[in-house]
C-alpha cells in the first residue's frame, strides 16, 4: 500500500459509522416521505370522490324538490294520472341517464307511476319501515337515504332516496323515490388511481355495511350490506373523528397498506382508499449499509481529486485566467440579479400598496363583509360586520353563517340561494337575520364565489341593514290603506276588499251584508269639548265595535269624519245581521264619559244584503248608505234594513 492508500484508509476508517448512521437516518426519512405522498395520494382520492358523491346527491336532491313541487301543483287539478306524471319522470331519466329509475307511490305505499310501472304483473310496494321513515319527516320534507337493495323492477342493486309529498289538504300524498345503481357509485370510485393493489370502498357511516367498491373484482357475490369490518374501523365509525389514517402490512412478508376512511358531512356514507406500497418493506441495517458504501465512493473521489490538486499546482496557474473570467462572470450576475431583485421589490412593494389600499377600504366601509372557505366556515370579517350584527370577529371566526340565522325564511330559500350561487357564481337579494342581542333585522346582500391558485374557493359577502327602508316602506303601505287616527282600513281597502268578497260570495253562493253607521251627536262633542276630545270619542267607537266583528272574515273600516262601515262576509244567517246592528248601537250609546267629558251620541245604521241590496260594490254600499238615512229620519239611534219594493224602491223600515 503506497503513502497516498495509506492515507486513503486513515481518514475513511473513523468516517464509516459516522456515514453509517447518516444512512440510516436518509434511510428513515425516505421512508416518511414515501408515506406521506401515499396519505397526499389517498386523501386526494377521497376528497375527490367525496366531491363526486356529494354533487351526485345534490342533483337528485334537486330533482326532488322539482318533482315534489310539480306534484303539488298538479294536486290542484282533478287528480295524478300516468298521462301528466310519465311525460315528466321521462324528462328526469334523460337528463340524467345516471339514475336507474324514478318511482311515486300513493300513500299506502304502493309504487302507482315511474319507470317499469306498466310491465308488472302485480303491485309493488316500498317497505313499510321507509314508508314509514319518510312519512314522519314533516317542516317540507326531508331526504331520506335508504340502505343498498335489490328494486323490484329493475332487478338491479339501488341506493334509493326518497321524499314524502302531500295532497293539496295537507296530508300525507305518497313517496317520491329516485335509484341511483350500485354500478354508478362504482363509476365514480373507479375514477381515482391508487396504484395497482389500490382500491376504493363506499360503506354505510353508521353501521359499516357495504355498498360499493372498486375494483370489484375480488368482491364476492352477496356482499353488499355486509357490515364486517375490522375492529380499528369499528372503532373509527363509533368516535367523533371525521377521518383517520391506518397501516397494516398486506401479508407478512409482503408490502405496506395505507387506509385513510372518512366520514362525509351531510350524506351517511363512509369513504375508504387504500393505498398499497410498491415494493416490500426493507431491512433497515441492509439499506443504511448500501447507502453508506454508497457515500464512501464520492468520499474516496473527493480525498483523491485533493491528491490531484496538491500535485498539480502547476496546472493552478493555467487555470487562473479561467477562474478570473468566471469571477468576472459572476460579479455580472450579481449585478443582473441585484437589478432584478430591485424590480421584484418594487413590484411587491406595489402590490403590497394596493393590498393596504383594499383592505383600509373594506375596513372602514359601512357595508358588513364577511369571507368563508369552500365549507362555509368563517375566515374574516370587517368592522361593519361587528356593528351591524352584534358579534366580534373573534366570535364568529371558525364558525359558519348559520349562527346568524333567524328562521324567517325556510329550507327551500337557501335551496335556491346555493343553487344560484353554484350554478352562476354569485347571489344577490334580501334575507332576515339575527343580531347577537336577539333582534332580527333586514339585510341587502350580495355573495361572490372567488377561485384562486393554491386557495380553492372563498365566498365573499358584502351586505347592509335595510331594516328600517323596509319599515319606513310598511310604515308607508299601511298608511295607503288605513285610517291614521283609528288604523282601521280606509275607504280605498274596504272597497278593495268589498269587490273581493262579492267575487267569492258569487262563485260560493254564500251570504254578504255591508252595515254603514254613522255618529249621532258627534259635531256637538266636537263642537263643546273640542277635537282631541273627538278624536279620543272616535278612537274609542273604533274599539268598542272591533270586538264585536269576526277576526279574519269581517272588516270595520273608517270611511271619513264620523262615518263606519262593516263588511261581514260568509254570513250563515242573515237574521244576525239585525242583531250585530242592534248590539252596535247600543254599545255606543254606553259611551257617556271621554277623559272626564260627559258626552251624549248614539248611531244610526244601514243595512244592506247582497244580492238584494245590490250585487256591485259600489250599489251595496249606495244602499246601506240610503238606510242609513231612512234611520236618522226615523229618530236616529236604530237601524234599518234596505229591501227593495215592487215600484224598485227602497221599503225602509226603521228596527230599533
Amino acid at each position: 500500500m503506497g503513502p497516498f492508500g495509506l492515507l486513503l484508509a486513515l481518514i475513511l476508517l473513523p468516517l464509516l459509522p459516522g456515514t453509517l448512521f447518516l444512512s440510516k437516518d436518509i434511510a428513515e426519512e425516505s421512508t416518511r416521505r414515501h408515506w406521506a405522498h401515499s396519505e397526499q395520494i389517498a386523501d386526494n382520492a377521497v376528497r375527490a370522490i367525496d366531491a363526486s358523491i356529494s354533487s351526485a346527491a345534490r342533483m337528485v336532491d334537486l330533482s326532488l324538490d322539482s318533482i315534489v313541487a310539480r306534484l303539488a301543483l298538479m294536486g290542484t287539478s282533478p287528480g295524478l294520472n300516468a298521462e301528466t306524471l310519465s311525460p315528466l319522470i321521462q324528462a328526469y331519466l334523460e337528463r340524467q341517464p345516471e339514475l336507474d329509475s324514478i318511482h311515486i307511490t300513493d300513500a299506502e305505499g304502493m309504487i302507482r307511476w315511474g319507470s317499469g310501472t306498466g310491465l308488472q304483473a302485480s303491485p309493488a310496494y316500498i317497505a313499510a319501515s321507509i314508508l314509514s321513515s319518510v312519512r314522519s319527516q314533516t317542516g317540507g320534507g326531508a331526504t331520506v337515504i335508504t340502505s343498498p337493495y335489490m328494486d323490484q323492477i329493475s332487478k338491479r342493486w339501488v341506493l334509493a332516496f326518497l321524499r314524502r309529498y302531500d295532497r293539496p289538504d295537507g296530508n300525507f300524498g305518497g313517496v317520491v323515490s329516485i335509484g341511483i345503481p350500485l354500478s354508478h357509485l362504482e363509476k365514480l370510485l373507479s375514477n381515482q388511481n391508487l396504484g395497482e393493489r389500490g382500491s376504493a370502498v363506499l360503506r354505510d357511516k353508521s353501521s359499516g355495511a357495504l355498498i360499493a367498491r372498486h375494483p370489484a373484482s375480488g368482491l364476492p357475490i352477496g356482499q353488499v350490506g355486509d357490515a364486517h369490518i375490522s375492529p380499528e374501523l369499528r372503532e373509527f365509525i363509533e368516535s367523533s373523528v371525521s377521518q383517520k389514517v391506518f397501516f397494516a402490512p398486506l401479508s407478512k412478508e409482503g408490502p405496506m397498506r395505507l387506509t385513510l376512511a372518512r366520514k362525509l358531512d351531510q350524506l351517511p356514507f363512509l369513504i375508504i382508499a387504500d393505498v398499497s406500497s410498491d415494493a416490500p418493506p426493507d431491512t433497515l441495517l441492509e439499506r443504511s449499509l448500501n447507502n453508506g458504501f454508497l457515500l464512501l465512493i464520492p468520499l474516496s473521489s473527493l480525498l483523491l481529486a485533493v491528491h490531484l490538486t496538491l500535485e498539480s499546482r502547476a496546472r493552478r496557474k493555467r487555470d487562473r485566467r479561467e477562474i478570473e473570467r468566471l469571477a468576472t462572470q459572476l460579479k455580472t450576475s450579481q449585478n443582473e440579479m441585484h437589478q432584478l431583485t430591485s424590480s421584484l421589490e418594487r413590484q411587491v412593494e406595489e402590490r403590497t400598496e394596493k393590498i393596504r389600499l383594499a383592505a383600509s377600504i373594506v375596513e372602514n366601509t359601512s357595508e358588513g363583509a364577511i369571507v368563508t372557505d369552500s365549507r362555509c366556515v368563517i375566515l374574516a370579517v370587517n368592522p361593519a360586520f361587528e356593528a351591524i350584527t352584534g358579534y366580534t370577529a373573534k366570535e364568529v371566526i371558525g364558525n359558519t353563517p348559520h349562527m346568524l340565522k333567524s328562521d324567517r325564511q325556510g329550507p327551500q330559500f337557501y335551496r335556491r340561494l346555493w343553487q344560484n350561487l353554484l350554478n352562476n357564481g354569485h347571489w344577490s337579494g334580501e334575507l332576515w337575520n339575527r343580531h347577537k342581542n336577539g333582534d332580527v333585522y333586514l339585510e341587502r346582500l350580495t355573495i361572490n364565489a372567488i377561485s384562486g391558485e393554491g386557495m380553492g374557493t372563498r365566498y365573499v359577502g358584502i351586505f347592509t341593514n335595510v331594516t328600517d327602508r323596509y319599515q319606513n316602506e310598511k310604515r308607508l303601505r299601511h298608511l295607503a290603506f288605513h285610517d291614521a287616527l283609528t288604523g282601521l282600513a280606509n275607504r280605498a281597502l274596504i272597497m278593495d276588499r268589498l269587490e273581493h268578497a262579492l267575487e267569492r260570495s258569487k262563485r260560493s253562493g254564500t251570504s254578504l251584508a255591508v252595515m254603514l253607521f254613522d255618529l249621532d251627536g258627534f259635531k256637538a262633542v266636537n263642537d263643546r269639548f273640542g277635537h282631541e276630545v273627538g278624536d279620543l270619542l272616535l278612537q274609542e267607537v273604533a274599539r268598542c265595535v272591533g270586538k264585536r266583528v269576526r277576526r279574519g272574515s269581517d272588516t270595520l273600516a273608517r270611511l271619513g269624519g264620523d262615518e263606519f262601515l262593516v263588511l261581514l262576509e260568509d254570513v250563515r244567517s242573515l237574521n244576525s245581521v239585525p242583531l250585530l246592528a242592534e248590539q252596535i248601537v247600543s254599545d255606543i250609546a254606553g259611551l257617556n264619559d271621554i277623559r272626564g267629558c260627559a258626552v251624549k251620541i248614539g248611531a244610526s245604521v244601514g243595512i244592506a244584503n247582497f244580492p238584494e241590496a245590490g250585487v256591485h260594490a259600489a250599489e251595496l254600499v249606495k244602499s246601506a248608505d240610503d238606510a242609513m238615512y231612512q234611520a236618522k229620519e226615523a229618530g236616529k239611534g236604530c237601524f234599518v234594513v234596505f229591501k227593495k219594493t215592487k215600484e224598485d224602491g227602497a221599503g225602509l223600515v226603521p228596527q230599533e
